[in-house]
């Protein structure tokens, strides 16, 4: 057993489910992989290069879905949701972003998921309500993982509560770890390191700065927070404003 990074995980298996704790990164780390397809698009040999070695399936049609407003689309007597449902909340979001219309948005999708291949970003199952409605959520989704097509991938995100059967790695169900020590140092000292490039402070500064953070993180009351890079973040934005200190 070793731990691996999302992006083996999802090179690894075509329907990846990501669990973790609030505020563990599930939603940023869906994001940045979207992010970095969509820009590949336009520039294949330098964006996809950000996605590392591990990533193997080219340039697939980066797709977000929140499944939380997904949810609250379904109507109430309806027993079941399927992929049908899926694509037409898909195509109704682009509409409503005034891009296409519903019915174009889904023409050309529907072509492109199924000739090209699409990573399908399904955000956040634990916020879909009562556990019925999870349970017509997840049925569609089960739905769409068998219909978009074979070039398709998925990415399905929850907290833990939303599984309650746990981890499961053969089964492509996995934990996100929390940063270890080393971790929670680099994200302090990029962080820093870009506020230096930006000019915000002076490096004489940024350096105690650091030290100061780094003293801080360690103490007892301070370190599980720390390992969470939501409240690292908030750390650190409080440790970079004149005066702050933990």
């Amino acid at each position: 057993i070793r731990r691996v990074s999302v992006i083996e995980a999802l090179d690894h298996h075509r329907e990846l489910t990501l669990l973790g704790k609030p505020g563990s990164g599930k939603s940023t780390c869906g994001a940045y992989v979207l992010l970095s397809l969509a820009q590949a698009w336009h520039r294949p040999a330098d964006e996809l290069t950000r996605l590392g070695d591990a990533w193997r399936h080219g340039t697939l049609l980066p797709i977000r879905v929140v499944l939380r407003r997904f949810a609250e689309t379904l109507p109430a007597g309806q027993e079941r949701a399927c992929a049908g449902d899926l694509w037409n909340f898909i195509a109704h979001d682009i509409q409503d972003s005034g891009i296409a219309s519903s019915q174009e948005a889904l023409t050309t999708l529907r072509g492109i998921a199924r000739n090209h291949g699409a990573l399908f970003l399904l955000d956040g199952l634990d916020e879909c309500g009562s556990t019925a409605l999870r349970g017509r959520v997840e049925a569609a989704v089960r739905d769409l993982m068998d219909k978009a097509g074979e070039h398709c991938r998925f990415l399905l995100t929850a907290r833990p509560y939303a599984r309650p059967k746990g981890t499961a790695p053969d089964q492509g169900v996995y934990m996100l770890a929390d940063f270890s020590p080393a971790q929670s140092e680099q994200f302090i000292r990029s962080w820093y390191s870009m506020v230096e490039q930006r000019g915000w402070k002076k490096t004489a500064d940024i350096e105690r700065k650091i030290s100061d953070l780094l003293s801080a993180r360690d103490r007892d009351d301070l370190r599980h927070l720390a390992s969470n890079p939501l409240l690292l973040t908030l750390m650190v934005r409080l440790q970079v404003r004149d005066g702050g200190r933990l």
